[in-house]
């Protein structure tokens, strides 16, 4: 297992591609954070779309954005094409009602480096995978 704040320095300002695929997008670096807590791999069933992650359970829930929902920190947030064409998931790092701070890669301007990411909390926010661990 691995903390947050120790990922995130590992990783900010590198270019993630989990297992040789697809270096620089989004997905990879929300692999790997699963990958380095012992968790299952998130995947979007195939078509690699970011707001396909909802669907994946295995050992997650899918809890849906509200106005008094906010993610725990390490959850994976999924953004729907509202963001973009194939939408974006990140790990929540820090969210209120209003705003929230996610660690990702491909991120408007990051060139697909992982960085810091700070969004509207409503903007697109599909909601987020929690683990369970009950697989």
């Amino acid at each position: 297992m691995i903390n947050l704040e120790n990922f995130i320095r590992k990783w900010t300002g590198r270019r993630a591609g989990f297992n040789w695929g697809y270096a620089g997008q989004c997905t990879q670096i929300v692999k790997y954070w699963a990958a380095e807590n012992g968790w299952a791999i998130p995947n979007s069933g195939g078509t690699n779309r970011a707001e396909d992650y909802k669907n994946f359970r295995r050992g997650y829930i899918f809890i849906e954005n509200c106005l008094k929902c906010i993610p725990s920190q390490g959850d994976i947030v999924v953004f729907g094409k509202k963001v973009g064409p194939s939408g974006h998931v990140a790990i929540a790092v820090h969210g209120d009602s209003m705003n929230l701070s996610t660690f990702g890669q491909n991120w408007a301007g990051s060139r697909g480096k992982c960085n810091m990411e700070w969004h509207k909390f409503y903007y697109g926010c599909l909601g987020w995978l929690h683990w369970q661990n009950k697989v």
